[in-house]
């Protein structure tokens, strides 16, 4: 999508950090993590404007809906700001994916439309909340926010450092209190970023994805070289080892996995 100059920079330090090997994360990169990990089939996000943070969601999973709301009003870092213009880049976007998604978007104070949302009794497994940036405006965004949320989700709250607006990490901690949720708390890089979490293990979701686990290990097959691995020869060295040890320790009770044929080790 095309992306303005705030939007750059972060894309330039992404990339510096990927060249060197350091650690990095923001909402962008919250995002994309948190959507692929709980492939959620509802989001709701607040504070859209052109489309830099939803990209995000939609490139990692595929949503049933997708709500996104946003007074959109003038210009912003000389793009322009309305749902004309964002309806353009998501499109673009889904059409260079070949993708089609059910997107509603709804242009109005999220204070308004939220509240209305809960009144439709609708529910959503990932929410974004990066509207309304005064301490009373943000608050009520969240407390609207975890009404919408389902019992097992994700609220992801930008800015939280963000020079102009310090006091939204006090209202992270206390939000997360009050609600008992878990709560990872990016504090140092970009302008800040919180991921709230209801009925998810923190450490299931920092775990690292399965294909990752996949690459970890090791598959005999793989490094076999192409000798028969359902047997083992009499007289190796692992063959030797086990029979002496049998003989010593004459174990009456054996637990063995991999049996395959039975030809091998058993």
């Amino acid at each position: 999508i095309q992306t303005d100059q705030p939007i750059q920079k972060r894309i330039k330090w992404i990339r510096f950090n990927i060249q060197n090997n350091l650690p990095f994360w923001n909402i962008h990169v919250a995002l994309s993590y948190t959507a692929l990990k709980l492939k959620p089939k509802t989001y709701l996000e607040v504070g859209v404007r052109i489309g830099g943070s939803m990209v995000q969601v939609l490139n990692s999973c595929t949503p049933d809906s997708v709500t996104a709301v946003d007074i959109w009003s003038g210009e912003y870092a000389s793009l322009p700001n309305n749902i004309e213009f964002t309806q353009e880049q998501i499109n673009k976007f889904l059409l260079a994916n070949k993708r089609k998604l059910n997107i509603e978007y709804i242009h109005g104070n999220s204070h308004d439309v939220l509240k209305q949302l809960i009144h439709e009794n609708r529910k959503y497994e990932l929410i974004t909340i990066d509207g309304d940036h005064t301490l009373e405006g943000a608050e009520e965004d969240l407390e609207d926010a975890i009404k919408l949320l389902t019992d097992s989700g994700v609220i992801i709250f930008d800015d939280i450092t963000h020079p102009s607006h310090k006091y939204l990490l006090d209202l992270t901690i206390k939000f997360a209190q009050i609600h008992n949720l878990k709560v990872i708390l990016n504090t140092h890089q970009d302008n800040g970023c919180a991921i709230f979490l209801r009925g998810i293990n923190i450490w299931d979701f920092l775990k690292e994805p399965m294909e990752e686990e996949k690459k970890m290990l090791k598959i005999a097959e793989e490094v076999s070289r192409g000798d028969d691995l359902t047997q083992i020869s009499g007289e190796s060295e692992f063959s030797k080892a086990l029979t002496n040890l049998i003989i010593q320790q004459k174990p009456k009770k054996l637990v063995e996995t991999g049996t395959y044929l039975g030809k091998g080790t058993t």
